[in-house]
């Protein structure tokens, strides 16, 4: 058994007709030494990679990750990256923590 790790990665599937979401792992467990996963989940190594990100509070309705990922694209062209994949969003609290306390980022990978 591993402890809740944060942040908790939400973006949409691969067949766009639904939300995946993934766990970030402990940073000294690896493939190998991480327990055999239930149905359905799969163990991924990613590679390492450049990401825009945009911290906000408050509440994680559609509307506001749909606005804040709008905001970050504008600083990625104005400062002269280019998106190189889906946009991505990081939970860092339980559903539970009031929404001014809540960690939230939208995050967009960058080209090389």
């Amino acid at each position: 058994r591993l402890p809740m790790t944060v942040p908790v990665l939400s973006d949409g599937d691969e067949d766009g007709r639904g939300w995946r979401t993934r766990f970030v792992m402990p940073a000294d467990a690896s493939i190998e030494t991480l327990p055999d996963p239930s149905a359905g989940v799969r163990l991924r190594m990613l590679p390492a990679r450049r990401i825009a990100a945009l911290r906000f509070t408050g509440v994680d309705s559609d509307g506001q990750l749909d606005a804040h990922e709008a905001e970050l694209r504008a600083w990625i062209g104005d400062n002269g990256f280019r998106p190189a994949g889906p946009v991505e969003h990081a939970f860092y609290n339980s559903p539970f923590t009031p929404a001014l306390l809540k960690r939230i980022e939208v995050l967009i990978p960058l080209a090389a």
